[in-house]
């Protein structure tokens, strides 16, 4: 979805977005005009 320009943020919990890789996703993100939101329950 982020690659077809569907989404404009993705909303994760910091720590369960990915296992590793975060860097890739965070590229993919930046070069599809889509934010990573942390969203985080205390």
């Amino acid at each position: 979805m982020i690659v077809n320009n569907e989404v404009s943020k993705a909303v994760a919990y910091p720590d369960r977005l990915v296992r590793f890789g975060f860097e890739m996703v965070e590229v993919v993100c930046r070069a599809h005009s889509c934010e990573i939101v942390g969203y985080c329950v205390h």
